[in-house]
């Protein structure tokens, strides 16, 4: 069943493999370190990308995710 506004919820994104949560558009760098992170951080993580998608600021969370990341390298 999907939350508010037919977003995934966290159980849902449980039973898809990680991989599966990958975005094409994202940097290489980005993917890597979704990829090292916690299943419970990749869904919250997962879960802002969706509300953005639907909010219409997928720019703004593409640079904030970015950022994120360059702060942890």
């Amino acid at each position: 069943m999907t939350g508010l506004l037919d977003l995934m919820t966290s159980e849902e994104m449980r039973s898809n493999p990680r991989e599966g949560w990958v975005n094409v558009n994202d940097s290489p760098e980005v993917r890597v370190w979704l990829s090292n992170l916690p299943y419970e951080q990749l869904i919250q993580i997962e879960q802002l990308r969706q509300q953005s998608e639907v909010n219409g600021e997928m720019e703004k969370f593409n640079d904030w995710l970015e950022k994120l990341v360059v702060g942890y390298q």
